[in-house]
């Protein structure tokens, strides 16, 4: 189950839009905090084709809580790209 934490919503996307950017996402960057759980940031398309990004959380029995989407920054599209690349650090 998707949920959408109410901070997701500040910068005017939608649900739908949001529900619409987990399922295309099309680059992640999986990551696993001290405290055990999964965050991760994703970018993903919305209708009209602009790449937006998003920071998913895995709460665990197949439940996700988005909790940021907004316009894709370069830093975030750099960060992911990188990582993919192996060259964080």
């Amino acid at each position: 189950m998707l949920r959408i934490h109410p901070n997701a919503r500040k910068h005017g996307v939608s649900d739908a839009e949001i529900a619409r950017a987990f399922a295309n996402a099309f680059e992640t960057l999986f990551t696993i905090r001290e405290d055990g759980s999964t965050r991760w940031p994703a970018l993903g398309p919305d209708r009209a084709g602009n790449t937006l990004e998003s920071l998913w959380v895995d709460l665990g029995g197949g439940d996700y809580l988005r909790v940021h989407r907004m316009a894709a920054r370069k830093a975030t599209i750099d960060l992911i790209r990188r990582a993919k690349k192996g060259k964080l650090g």
